[in-house]
């Protein structure tokens, strides 16, 4: 209750708070950017790909986005390291380097977060396009679609009012549980590129037995995951007027 998880092992004699905490908000900050871009990109994609159903690009579209997500972080880490740090000589192989603005200590701001970035979003674009596009094609059959286009709505009118805005609500739930995995850290990105985050702490705490800091992390990853359902219930009276209404109905 106090916040208190004891000493660590790994390193030694220091509060677990102490070491956790700063290691959070590092992996908070380059999956926060990564997951921003992944939404922002799939989504578009997603409908992209829903509106052309029955024409070449809709599995051309999905099928490019699903060859990167087949690939291993194992593997296409070490390979993006080697064309475009070793080869190519645009970018740092690793590491993670800090500015300081108005006293908070900010690491994204820096081409290092170019790499950790790309082996990230490759591999989650497929997913939310996907489910993406299932929930647009289920919305392109509703009478409201129809009625639109008959009043001679623009097609991006009746896209990004009717469509979109309907076909996005399950997505909701998607992007609350995403947000748990911002705290999660990944341990095979962070230990192979030297970002001092929750993975690789994770990962040296469990080599050391250092059951102290396991624990810590489980405690939070479970509150965070709690607390991203709850909002995610809370939103959805937001995003849909029905479920308000359907509440009061009830009433």
């Amino acid at each position: 209750m106090q916040g208190d998880f004891g000493e660590g092992f790994s390193p030694r004699g220091f509060p677990v708070k102490d070491v956790l905490f700063p290691r959070l908000w590092v992996t908070f900050q380059y999956n926060l950017l990564a997951l921003v871009i992944i939404f922002g990109v799939g989504i578009p994609a997603g409908i992209w790909a829903a509106l052309r159903q029955g024409t070449w690009m809709d599995p051309f579209t999905i099928g490019v986005l699903l060859l990167f997500t087949s690939v291993p972080v194992v593997v296409s880490i070490p390979v993006l390291q080697w064309l475009f740090a070793l080869k190519l000589d645009w970018l740092p192989s690793g590491g993670w380097e800090v500015r300081e603005f108005f006293g908070v200590e900010i690491g994204v701001l820096n081409k290092r977060i170019i790499l950790p970035l790309i082996v990230l979003t490759l591999p989650g674009f497929a997913g939310v396009a996907r489910y993406t596009r299932a929930q647009v094609l289920e919305v392109l059959d509703q009478d409201f679609v129809r009625t639109a286009r008959a009043k001679g709505l623009q097609e991006f009118t009746v896209v990004s009012r009717h469509i979109a805005r309907n076909a996005l609500l399950p997505l909701a739930t998607m992007m609350g549980f995403a947000l748990v995995g911002l705290l999660g850290g990944s341990i095979f990105l962070e230990t192979l590129l030297g970002i001092p985050g929750v993975g690789e702490y994770a990962f040296n705490a469990v080599f050391e037995q250092d059951y102290n800091a396991i624990m810590a992390i489980v405690l939070l990853t479970s509150t965070a995951f709690i607390a991203a359902n709850l909002i995610v219930d809370i939103t959805y009276g937001f995003i849909d007027p029905r479920i308000r209404l359907g509440a009061r109905a009830e009433r």
